[in-house]
């Protein structure tokens, strides 16, 4: 909407191979026409659901386009990202979440990106590869992040030298 909501268009976030992708998990508003979405790889369009991809999309001009930002990382479902300090941080896993039982682990793998995605690199954090970062918050300047997986998980903050530390169980 470009008029505070009084009348809509529609906006598909498509892959280079033309792929709607529906199964959206997180949306990041970096300015007015600047968004980071967090996607997983469930498709309302594809009776064999598991058949789509996920993927980490960014859009310059309010969604009109976008550019798959995780094409050269291993993991392609998206629960949540977050930009913080200019830095985009977000956590993929190479799984689904069924197969986060507590049986076997989430396979999830942090990343942080200072250019808003045209390059990533992995950052160790509690509980993972085991367990996958289901939602980012700041609360001032500090960086949280809430694990899971199965019926475990955690709370992880970003320490003043960027090494992530367990708050909570």
């Amino acid at each position: 909407s470009e008029d505070a909501g009084g009348t809509w268009s529609k906006c598909e976030i498509r892959d280079e191979t033309g792929v709607v992708q529906d199964d959206i998990h997180d949306i990041i508003c970096v300015s007015s026409d600047e968004f980071v979405v967090a996607c997983g790889r469930l498709s309302i369009h594809n009776p064999n659901h598991a058949a789509a991809e996920g993927g980490l999309y960014h859009t310059t001009d309010g969604g009109t386009s976008w550019a798959r930002l995780d094409r050269d990382l291993d993991p392609s479902y998206y629960r949540s990202a977050i930009v913080h300090d200019s830095v985009l941080y977000t956590c993929g896993t190479t799984t689904v979440p069924p197969e986060w039982s507590g049986f076997l682990d989430a396979e999830a793998t942090m990343f942080r990106s200072g250019d808003l995605g045209s390059s990533f690199s992995a950052v160790e954090y509690p509980g993972g590869p085991d367990e996958v970062v289901l939602a980012f918050e700041t609360e001032e300047d500090r960086l949280f992040g809430g694990t899971a997986v199965g019926a475990e998980g955690r709370v992880v903050f970003r320490a003043l030298d960027e090494k992530w530390q367990t708050a909570g169980m």
